[in-house]
């Protein structure tokens, strides 16, 4: 990894090393061997005692980082960024029935959880239709092209394949909602990018995901793997129009407060010189 010839050219410079840590590979998983994990764990340790400064992109991750056996004192959360100036516009939905999923198509993203969810909601009557926009692994697309066929959703769910720049920020403003329903999440980009483009949310209550939203306030948090907990709330984001718009209009401010480049960019910063100074 580079992070380990960089903390060894440290040792022999005397040059400071700053771990930006997105994610921990070495948290036990369903998806990840045994032998894998311990590799991960003692050379994320190692890298973590060798570092000078830790900046984990949640508290989520900033408490891994703690259980691998980093100072606290050495430690700053700076979340992610979002260019605020790139999700102009206002969330104007086509209509009241547009889910959107956006991300990688990979078994930890909960697509699975949502596809249930959808064929619930469909048989409850309510109207639904779901656009998955990302791309994955062709064996996992395929096992996720079977699953719509088995639950029937063919006329309700769109396949979209890899959608960014502008077509992005379009599709979370005219979608009545962003899904986003992993099973495990260090952070959650989609997210915030969602509520910068002053769309709705619901987010499952995992990781640093969770944490992103405020429940009533600025989006909702359902439990992760819980279908009828996932309809039921997708069924109220679609058919609460103002409630979805006052959350909305809640989550925009606050993205456009927290998540600016200018801001994380100074906590950056700060820690780069503080660690140059020798503090």
């Amino acid at each position: 990894m580079r992070l380990k010839l960089d903390c060894q050219l440290r040792a022999a410079t005397g040059i400071p090393v700053i771990f930006h840590v997105h994610n921990i590979y070495s948290t036990p998983t369903e998806y990840q061997q045994e032998d894998e994990r311990r590799y991960f764990e003692n050379l994320e340790s190692w890298l973590i005692r060798e570092s000078a400064a830790i900046i984990p992109v949640s508290d989520y991750i900033g408490q891994m980082c703690l259980r691998l056996g980093t100072d606290a004192e050495k430690m700053t959360v700076i979340p992610k960024a979002v260019h605020l100036e790139e999700y102009a516009g206002d969330w104007q939905p086509h209509d009241r029935q547009t889910v959107l999923f956006v991300g990688r198509l990979s078994p930890e993203k909960g697509l699975d959880t949502l596809f249930a969810a959808v064929a619930l909601m469909r048989d409850a009557g309510t109207p639904v239709r779901l656009l998955v926009a990302g791309t994955g692994e062709d064996a996992y697309v395929e096992k996720l092209f079977r699953q719509v066929d088995e639950l029937d959703l063919r006329r309700h769910v769109a396949f979209l394949g890899f959608v960014g720049g502008r077509d992005l920020v379009r599709l979370y403003q005219t979608s009545s909602v962003t899904v986003v329903p992993g099973h495990m999440e260090a952070f959650g980009r989609v997210a915030i990018e969602a509520m910068a483009a002053g769309a709705p949310v619901v987010v499952s209550d995992v990781g640093g995901l969770g944490p992103l939203v405020r429940p009533s306030e600025t989006g909702w948090r359902v439990p992760a793997g819980n279908p009828e907990a996932l309809a039921g709330t997708l069924t109220e984001a679609l058919t609460d129009q103002e409630k979805a718009s006052r959350l909305a209009a809640e989550g925009r401010t606050e993205a456009r407060s927290l998540y600016s480049w200018e801001r994380v960019l100074k906590a950056t910063v700060d820690v780069y010189l503080r660690v140059a100074r020798g503090r």
